[in-house]
């Protein structure tokens, strides 16, 4: 015959301190955790505020997400701030490095690196630079639009240029 274990509140209430005193400690681990930043670009810069926004390229923007509010309304707004291009700071709406590459009037001012530069290789081998400065979401309207394919002589069948 087996005997029943002998029922020990001490030992048992011993035990449920120390569970309590990891799940406590584990709590204040995670509480003392530093907010994982993938980018520099997420972070607002003191030296842009929302006035260095293009209202056309916001326009644009809005246009394209088809909301019913108005361009400058808060949920406008909370809208870019979902999706890591603003910030509320101080009760005031401020551009992360992300809204200033996509809606600056002049992102190149606070991002060296913003814009693009790009290269167009027309068939008969005449070659095109062109510099994009400003809100990258107006990229297509910089300049005058790009000719029709037929013009550059575009056939339908496509290339891949290997290697640099």
């Amino acid at each position: 015959m087996t005997a029943k274990p002998k029922f020990e509140p001490r030992k048992l209430m011993e035990k449920a301190i120390e569970v309590m005193r990891q799940a406590e400690s584990k709590a204040e681990e995670e509480n003392q955790r530093e907010e994982i930043v993938l980018s520099e670009y997420e972070k607002t810069s003191p030296d842009v505020l929302l006035a260095d926004l293009s209202t056309d390229a916001l326009k644009r923007y809005h246009s394209f997400l088809g909301m019913e509010e108005p361009a400058g309304s808060p949920a406008f707004h909370r809208r870019l701030q979902q999706q890591g291009l603003l910030e509320e700071t101080d009760a005031k709406w401020v551009p992360t490095g992300f809204g200033t590459l996509l809606f600056g009037k002049h992102p190149r001012d606070t991002i060296a690196q913003a814009g693009l530069l790009g290269t167009i290789h027309y068939t008969e081998g005449k070659e095109e630079v062109r510099d994009f400065d400003g809100p990258t979401v107006l990229v297509s309207h910089c300049h005058e639009p790009p000719p029709a394919l037929s013009e550059i002589g575009f056939t339908g069948e496509s290339r891949v240029r290997a290697g640099n």
